[in-house]
């Protein structure tokens, strides 16, 4: 039950996210980059309704004007759906889950992609277990989407072209996994 109020929680957060002009103070969320990146962020959202994942929030277009897709929350979702297995690049999220810390690995770490992962969880251990075995190229423990600008970023397998960062940081680096813990 935990889980499903987890998944309900992170709706009504996303349903509060403000979304438009990017260059205006205050907004969360801007538009797609063009129509047609706008539109396959549609049709994964229609294939996660489709293949029976729960739409917690979200799932439409925002707004009548631009390229705009409401903040999107999946619960229900099963490793075989599109949602699961494909980089979405929008505003969607998908919620699925687990039993125990090694099914998340074995899970996660069987994706074609691994650009990153975000970790919440009350215990340091399990944060410290998960970011050594996860194979993605950036791990955020209690919080996502947090940029450092002098720390590269990129992916594992099929994600991303590798480290995006000044050739000197290479060297100053020991891993090529960043974690932040917030």
């Amino acid at each position: 039950m935990q889980g499903m109020e987890r998944a309900a929680d992170s709706g009504e957060t996303l349903q509060m996210a403000s979304v438009g002009d990017p260059f205006k103070s205050g907004i969360e969320q801007g538009p797609q980059i063009d129509a047609k990146q706008f539109e396959k962020i549609l049709r994964y959202i229609r294939s996660g309704v489709e293949t029976g994942a729960t739409l917690e929030t979200g799932g439409e277009r925002h707004g009548s004007k631009g390229f705009y897709v409401q903040p999107t929350v999946f619960s229900n979702v099963q490793d075989d759906m599109l949602i699961a297995k494909e980089e979405i690049f929008g505003p969607v999220q998908s919620i699925l889950k687990f039993k125990n810390t090694e099914e998340v690995i074995q899970r996660a770490n069987n994706s074609n992609y691994g650009l990153a992962a975000g970790i919440f969880t009350e215990n340091l251990n399990t944060a410290n277990t998960l970011t050594r075995a996860l194979k993605v190229g950036t791990v955020w423990v209690n919080c996502f989407n947090t940029y450092d600008a002098a720390i590269p970023f990129g992916g594992y397998k099929m994600s991303g072209q590798g480290m995006a960062a000044r050739a000197s940081m290479f060297s100053l680096l020991s891993s090529q996994m960043f974690r932040m813990t917030c």
